[in-house]
């Protein structure tokens, strides 16, 4: 006599079987490939002053500057509203430490006595689009677009700073859609080195 499955028991397996059919399908945010430009971006140690929009602020070392490229493969336009990086070494102690840091669009804002110029996202790739994260004002006449540019600093310094060398998890932030009109949470991220 042959034993009898309970009928929860083929709900579970009818379950699991349409579960596992979905394994192979390619979810949109995995259409979307981040890197980093340059590929290894260089750690410096000294501490370096920056002008920012006319202010100067110190980028602590150990630091990095990168940019990043964003190829959109999937059949939807993406917009990137910010950035967020986690930055793994070993610290003197021989440690693996971690350091977080966010950037938004907000940083390239900036006003002089005839012109305040904001800035609300890092770009809209259309389908099929390979750039990098770029800041372009909200319709100002007269305000400066570019290559977003980032600093990764105050990095865990290791014992031996001859042997620096940095996992960096990239985590753009934003959506499928265009600008103000979201049809999908984008949740990818790229993982580079430094050297």
């Amino acid at each position: 006599m042959r034993p009898r499955l309970s009928p929860y028991v083929k709900v579970i397996f009818v379950l699991l079987a349409l579960t596992l059919s979905q394994c192979g399908k390619k979810s949109k945010s995995a259409s979307v490939k981040v890197s980093a430009v340059p590929s290894q971006p260089i750690v410096l140690l000294a501490d370096v002053p920056i002008n920012q929009n006319g202010t100067t602020v110190t980028i602590k070392g150990p630091w990095f500057k990168f940019a990043v490229n964003i190829d959109n493969e999937s059949t939807d336009p993406l917009t990137i509203v910010a950035l967020h990086i986690e930055v793994t070494g070993v610290d003197n102690t021989g440690s693996l430490n971690t350091v977080k840091e966010d950037f938004t669009p907000e940083t390239y804002d900036y006003s002089n006595t005839t012109l305040s110029c904001n800035y609300g996202d890092f770009g809209q790739f259309t389908a099929g689009q390979s750039t990098e994260l770029y800041f372009t004002p909200s319709g100002t006449l007269g305000c400066g677009a570019g290559t977003a540019t980032f600093f990764a600093s105050a990095l865990p310094l290791p014992a031996n700073p001859d042997i620096i060398n940095y996992s960096v998890k990239v985590v753009p932030e934003g959506y499928f859609g265009t600008r103000g009109d979201p049809t999908d949470r984008f949740d990818g991220f790229g993982v580079i080195t430094t050297r």
